[in-house]
């Protein structure tokens, strides 16, 4: 049988941590830019973490250079760690069938989400479920949501072998 790989969004698909990511681009934006942000009004829903931070910079007229996306990148991860996740939850079945789809030896389950891996996976440390998830496209590779499914399949590929499109499966909440 052929395998399939099944891909899953984090925020609103998986769980909700509240404001915890957009309090992280806060501070990474102030420390390293020098600029204030309210979130309150901030229409970012399946945006990809590098594509809200070269937005931000294109917005506020800065210009866009690798060393500071990376430093503001370091910091996200730094702030992100420090929050406090006791108000988040899993969503209504996750466990439940990420447990069924990790009993099917046919099924990868990977991940494809806007956020930056190691928050990615601090978000999962949380809810003890990171060990579901082997591999994934994630929001520091590209401003393109979809370029994050190629960058999931393509890894999947090198571990299992080839994976026909009709086999990919992506389950979230965005249109993105």
């Amino acid at each position: 049988m052929t395998k399939k790989l099944i891909l899953f969004d984090i925020d609103h698909t998986l769980m909700d941590v509240g404001d915890s990511h957009k309090k992280a681009f806060v501070k990474a934006f102030n420390e390293v830019l020098g600029v204030g942000l309210d979130y309150s009004k901030w229409e970012v829903h399946g945006y990809t973490d590098l594509q809200i931070i070269e937005e931000f910079m294109d917005n506020h007229k800065i210009k866009k250079d690798k060393d500071k996306i990376s430093k503001i990148i370091d910091i996200m991860v730094k702030e992100f760690e420090k929050e406090n996740l006791d108000d988040s939850f899993l969503m209504e079945g996750v466990s439940e069938i990420l447990e069924r789809f990790r009993s099917d030896e046919d099924i990868i389950i990977g991940l494809v989400t806007g956020n930056i891996e190691d928050i990615a996976y601090t978000k999962l440390k949380h809810f003890k479920i990171d060990d579901y998830f082997i591999l994934g496209g994630f929001g520091h590779s590209s401003v393109i949501r979809s370029d994050l499914v190629d960058i999931a399949l393509k890894h999947a590929e090198k571990l299992f072998g080839n994976i026909s499109k009709n086999d990919v499966f992506i389950i979230g909440d965005t249109i993105h």
